[in-house]
């Protein structure tokens, strides 16, 4: 759907009064200086001259999950003190940056969740509650609540923010494979006694509208557990429903993705490809460049085209790689029965969330003295 229809679909959720939350990744803090997972992967490297040892890009490539690169990056490393330092200063917002996202957020959403270390959004709150003196606005307390300890009484009456996979301020986080397999047990066996973060993570998935907000689903285990609830426990209260003789389908929460429309449109053609296969075998070419920097999928006529040759240049053979995984996470999205609202623009985003904040008038008027005095 597009931005129109976003807008009208997430006003009526907000009016019926219906239990919303934001869910916040990697994509709000990008922003803010801090790092996205393969560049943090690659710091991380650097910064201990692993480069010998591991290729990370390579892995990526061969679809190693990151949380098991991060794993042998981790055990890779002797100065287990010296990492947790560095991994720790990854994840402190780049002074001087704008918050514009995180104070929209804030003012909109009783609960937020985020899979992001970062402390942006307290800072945000510390912003928002001293502009909201000037328009004599009392603003709820910011209730946090940290892996591992959730609590599902207040999400109801308060303003909570909930740090999902860790927090740099207490320095833990999710990151490791281990440590997904601590936190997502029911993952790898579904015998195992479900973990805090699961319960919790069942109980938002079950009861509220979720808008996601700079996620890509590329955290598999997150998507996997996400997953298993949407397919099975949903499924599951359908059934205890309709077993006390009510006909009518049971109205479940539905969950909103924002998506950049470029990435989801756009396609490698079959002249492109062709002309990439005219040129020299190495295929380092101005038209190669723009197509690996912007497209999402090859068309079928592009894809039966490279399926005919023998030999695959290896820059178009990695090309060809990564297009099937972001065809496969497009049809993950359609799999889990997202609805998706397309964007141009990221400040697409932030004036459509404007608008659903313009029935709390004085609080659109917070948000602007707010934005005016950080770009003075």
């Amino acid at each position: 759907m597009n931005m129109a229809e976003g807008l009208e679909r997430l006003t009526d959720i907000f009016r019926s009064e219906k239990k919303v939350a934001v869910f916040m990744g990697a994509g709000a803090s990008v922003f803010l200086g801090i790092d996205d997972w393969q560049k943090l992967l690659q710091s991380i490297s650097d910064r201990f001259s692993l480069k010998d040892k591991i290729n990370i890009e390579e892995d990526i490539e061969n679809e190693i999950k990151y949380s098991m690169i991060a794993s042998k990056i981790y055990n890779l490393i002797t100065n287990k003190e010296e990492y947790k330092t560095f991994l720790s200063s990854k994840f402190i917002p780049k002074k001087g940056f704008h918050y514009s996202l995180h104070l929209k957020i804030l003012t909109l959403f009783n609960l937020i969740l985020t899979v992001n270390y970062d402390t942006s959004f307290e800072e945000a709150y510390t912003d928002l509650k001293y502009f909201s003196m000037k328009h004599d606005l009392n603003l709820n307390d910011l209730i946090i609540h940290k892996l591992p300890d959730f609590s599902f009484e207040e999400t109801n009456n308060q303003q909570v923010f909930v740090y999902l996979h860790g927090n740099n301020e207490k320095k833990e986080y999710i990151l490791l494979q281990e440590e997904y397999e601590a936190f997502y047990p029911h993952n790898y066996n579904e015998n195992n006694n479900e973990s805090s973060l699961e319960s919790y993570l069942k109980y938002i998935i079950t009861n509220f509208h979720i808008i996601f907000i700079g996620f890509s689903f590329n955290d598999e285990d997150f998507v996997q557990y996400y997953e298993y609830v949407n397919r099975s426990y949903k499924i599951q209260r359908q059934i205890e429903f309709e077993s006390l003789g009510r006909d009518e389908l049971i109205s479940l929460p539905s969950d909103y993705v924002f998506i950049i429309k470029e990435d989801y449109y756009f396609k490698v053609e079959y002249e492109e490809m062709r002309k990439i296969l005219e040129n020299d075998s190495s295929i380092d070419t101005d038209i190669f460049k723009e197509i690996e920097t912007n497209f999402t999928i090859f068309s079928d006529e592009a894809s039966a085209l490279i399926n005919s040759m023998g030999n695959i240049p290896e820059d178009l053979s990695k090309l060809y790689d990564k297009s099937k995984r972001k065809e496969k996470l497009r049809y993950k999205n359609k799999d889990l029965n997202l609805n998706l609202i397309l964007y141009d623009e990221h400040t697409e985003v932030e004036d459509l969330l404007l608008k659903l904040i313009k029935n709390k008038s004085s609080k659109k008027r917070l948000v602007n003295d707010i934005e005016d005095a950080r770009n003075a």
